[in-house]
């Protein structure tokens, strides 16, 4: 067995060795166990399951050695179909968080696994890509994400009907992550061309292409368009079974329709809707967009009330749960951008900077453009972030948000929203006194701040 596990990237666990395996009678544990105490395979028991790694000379020479190197490809490659077939399918069921994690986790085995079908079999790795449009957003690789689909989609421009349009709408929604919703809609509109006359599967494919397009359109805010999407969708489900998940995405789309056009109270009751309903489906990270949307929407303008703030704060707070527990990195910070927007409201003009800076700082280090949670918060909300400090204390809340670590910035969010005096709570837990306005400066100047 050891000479087919070169391909793996990253390490592996049992159930991959095992895929991979030839045809033996001995146990693939026993056989792994004998590897490490021969010490060829190491192991890292610190998780579960184990994950196992191989030594990059001993890597390279099990390639070197391999005597059917292709075949060995194959399998790593076949195990990657088949742990996004199923690892997809589980999303939405009753632990998606875990199986998200696991996707996560085997990021570098996938990359792999679809590097080697776009050469030898771009079907695959087409239908890989449309099944793990979800991944790339959570695990801030989209980038990645959106080369990958794009080169499988023009790997096989004669694929089957329903495969295209899957790539065209994993395009779609990965756009939609990326912060360009007019390709989103683009895409959608592109999806809905192969679908003449939709039956059978083809038919809950148009339902979901309604539903990407009217996403797009809304975070483009066209309620126009999101209502026209909208009605086009409600034909559509009236004679065939719409899945739960997308069903709470169109309501979904239909309460920001409502706060687009100034029902603020309609669109918060739909909101709640859909959130329910992607609770009871098991779609979670739907749950977490709408609170996300329903913050945004309580804080926005020239004057929201504080009590709106604090409503957003316990929305963001849910949100903030749900992706850390899905290891969704890009939405976190949709969270935590959101929330620098509402310590600013309630009155926390200095957590609020060194929030707003935190935020701003992470998303740099991994790629992530801030234009879009920008535009989304509005232009009143951003204008009131520029000018909610004096310039000395701004410039030194925002080094000190620069300096923040990850688990630093969640905290500062944790401990001060919703809080009557939250930035003096927050400092309180790491040792400091401000003692006023110009408190961020002085704690600045004297740089210690809460562990690394």
């Amino acid at each position: 067995m050891l000479l087919r596990l070169w391909p793996f990237e990253g390490g592996f666990s049992w159930s991959g060795a095992e895929a991979v395996q030839p045809p033996s009678t001995d146990a693939v544990l026993a056989v792994l166990a004998s590897l490490v105490d021969r010490s060829v395979v190491t192991a890292d028991t610190s998780g579960y399951p184990a994950r196992y790694r191989m030594l990059e000379t001993i890597r390279r020479y099990c390639r070197d050695a391999d005597p059917d190197p292709a075949a060995s490809e194959e399998a790593h490659a076949a195990w990657v179909r088949q742990l996004a077939s199923e690892q997809s399918a589980l999303v939405l069921g009753p632990h998606p968080s875990q199986d998200l994690r696991v996707l996560i986790g085997e990021l570098a085995n996938i990359r792999a696994g679809i590097t080697h079908d776009l050469e030898h079999n771009p079907g695959a790795a087409l239908r890989t890509t449309s099944a793990l449009s979800f991944l790339w957003s959570s695990a801030a690789a989209l980038p990645e994400g959106m080369r990958l689909t794009q080169a499988a989609l023009d790997a096989c421009p004669a694929a089957a009907v329903d495969d295209r349009v899957e790539g065209l709408l994993a395009l779609s929604v990965e756009s939609f992550h990326a912060g360009e919703p007019a390709d989103a809609v683009r895409l959608a509109d592109a999806a809905m061309r192969f679908l003449s006359e939709p039956a059978g599967e083809q038919g809950t494919l148009l339902l979901k292409a309604l539903v990407y397009r009217a996403v797009g359109a809304a975070d483009l805010g066209d309620a126009n368009l999101v209502r026209a999407t909208l009605d086009q969708f409600a034909v559509e489900a009236r004679d065939r079974p719409v899945p739960d998940w997308i069903r709470a995405d169109a309501l979904l789309c239909e309460g920001a329709m409502q706060l687009l056009s100034g029902d603020r109270d309609g669109g918060e009751t739909t909101l709640g809707v859909a959130r329910e309903l992607a609770g009871q489906c098991g779609f979670f990270y739907l749950q977490g967009a709408a609170d996300l949307v329903l913050a945004r929407s309580l804080v926005r303008g020239r004057a929201p009330e504080v009590a709106r703030a604090h409503r957003a704060g316990l929305a963001l707070s849910r949100a903030l749960r749900i992706f850390q527990d899905q290891a969704n990195v890009m939405d976190q910070l949709a969270v935590l951008y959101a929330g620098a927007h509402t310590l600013a409201v309630s009155g926390s003009a200095d957590a609020a900077v060194v929030l707003w800076a935190a935020v701003g700082e992470h998303a740099g280090r991994i790629g992530i453009s801030l234009s879009r949670y920008a535009r989304l918060s509005g232009a009143a909300a951003e204008q009131r972030m520029s000018t909610i400090l004096a310039a000395p204390e701004r410039a030194a809340a925002e080094s000190m948000g620069r300096a923040l670590s990850w688990p630093a910035m969640v905290t500062l969010f944790t401990d001060t929203v919703g809080r009557p005096s939250p930035l003096r709570t927050w400092w309180g837990r790491v040792g400091r006194r401000p003692a006023g306005r110009g408190a961020a400066a002085a704690a600045a100047r004297r740089r210690p701040g809460p562990a690394r």
